[in-house]
């Protein structure tokens, strides 16, 4: 079961930048409903805290709702941007190159 959604969490009203996450859960063993799979949300608190802890707990709650109560989060990664290329090809660089200023000797005595 993999779940590919992105959730907006408001971080009790301060306006920050907003960071996509990405957070990787487990179900119990017991569980009826048995699953392993990653969740990506977006919100304003630091890598580490609680507060992004709580935020992804709050993400995986609206995405799957009450199954997921007794599931546990193992970890939360910071979503890496893609680099840019145009239909796969490398880019070529046709610039000249930057000129080197020679320094003047000094001679000393």
């Amino acid at each position: 079961m993999v779940a590919a959604a992105v959730v907006r969490v408001v971080d009790r009203g301060k306006i920050a930048a907003m960071t996509l996450f990405v957070a990787h859960y487990t179900s119990p063993n017991a569980s009826v409903a048995r699953g392993v799979g990653s969740f990506e949300f977006e919100s304003g608190a630091r890598m580490g805290s609680k507060a992004l802890a709580h935020d992804a707990r709050l993400a995986m709650l609206g995405l799957f709702g009450s199954d997921a109560v007794s599931w546990t989060i193992d970890s939360i990664e910071r979503k890496r941007a893609r680099a840019e290329q145009a239909n796969g090809q490398m880019e070529l660089d046709f610039r000249d190159a930057p000129k080197r200023s020679r320094r003047k000797t000094v001679e000393r005595h």
